[in-house]
């Protein structure tokens, strides 16, 4: 049993990587964490205060190897893409997306079939496709907008829909 120390603040996100070998952590401290899972280490810290908490995360397969890259929410409304770099040996930062107008982006998810991200803040789903080099571009120019929070977003339909969930209504 390894116990994985390193945020200051409470951890909102947590994603595994689908070898099961790498873990990202995202928290109330605005740090995101990549840990290697085998050996409890500590391989590559982000800290991103400006941009506030990170409350989601998810692996992004950029080059149809698997994850090699990931994108991740912030609490004024940004998702932040990284990319694998073997030539430095880590994540580097490649885009910057102003998403869900100043407000916490609760939810974020990739698919590998459409290459999409979808994310959910602001009482909006929105769903993004993401070039080979991590720029993101919207599917819908005006996404429908709601008064409750949106805590959820998947993808269903082998990737060709998504599913909301919202907070005050408990609706789907």
């Amino acid at each position: 049993r390894t116990t994985l120390i390193g945020h200051t603040g409470p951890v909102y996100a947590v994603c595994l990587r689908s070898d099961g070998q790498v873990l990202l952590t995202g928290g109330g401290d605005a740090k995101l964490m990549i840990w290697n899972v085998v050996t409890g280490e500590l391989q590559q810290e982000i800290c991103d205060v400006f941009h506030g908490a990170i409350g989601s995360v998810c692996w992004v397969d950029f080059e149809g190897r698997g994850d090699d890259g990931f994108a991740y929410g912030c609490s004024n409304g940004t998702i932040h893409v990284y990319k694998w770099s073997p030539i430095r040996g880590q994540y580097v930062f490649v885009s910057l997306t102003d998403a869900h107008r100043g407000r916490q982006v609760q939810d974020i998810r990739f698919n590998s079939k459409y290459r999409r991200i979808a994310s959910i803040g602001d009482g909006s789903p929105c769903v993004w496709r993401i070039d080979d080099r991590g720029i993101l571009s919207t599917m819908v120019k005006d996404a429908p907008r709601r008064a409750f929070m949106g805590r959820t977003v998947h993808f269903c339909d082998d990737g060709a829909s998504i599913l909301a969930t919202f907070l005050e209504t408990h609706e789907m």
